[in-house]
């Protein structure tokens, strides 16, 4: 007797709350390019200076209901609110002031957007 044991592999130990995507054009499986922090970080920066590694990832389905998150190579990062936070070619969000501004991560496998928020720096009382 064979037993079958599905498996589910996460990249990076990301969680796939508070991310966004959005799906791409991918032969004959349905593939989705998703946006997020690694190693389970939130998708927040404390304030301005502070910096975020975000990365680009396609969830693949197979015909057998098995999936995948592998990460992408993107071809352009851009920010919706360069005012609030900038980021770079490699994904590096770094935060401008506060508020919330869209990433979005364009791919050959389609494109994705993650919604970081940037928060409110303390400053001390004389």
């Amino acid at each position: 007797m064979r037993w079958l044991l599905p498996i589910v592999l996460v990249a990076c130990g990301g969680s796939m709350s508070g991310s966004s995507n959005s799906t791409g054009s991918g032969g004959g499986n349905t593939q989705t390019l998703v946006v997020q922090a690694g190693a389970g970080q939130p998708l927040s920066i404390a304030g301005p200076g502070g910096m975020l590694q975000l990365g680009a990832y396609q969830y693949s389905y197979d015909s057998y209901g098995g999936s995948m998150l592998t990460q992408v190579s993107v071809n352009n990062w851009s920010s919706a609110a360069t005012g609030v936070a900038t980021v770079d070619k490699t994904g590096l969000v770094t935060a401008v002031s506060s508020g919330t501004a869209m990433i979005t991560a364009n791919s050959d496998m389609g494109t994705g957007s993650a919604t970081v928020t940037v928060g409110m720096t303390m400053s001390s009382s004389p």
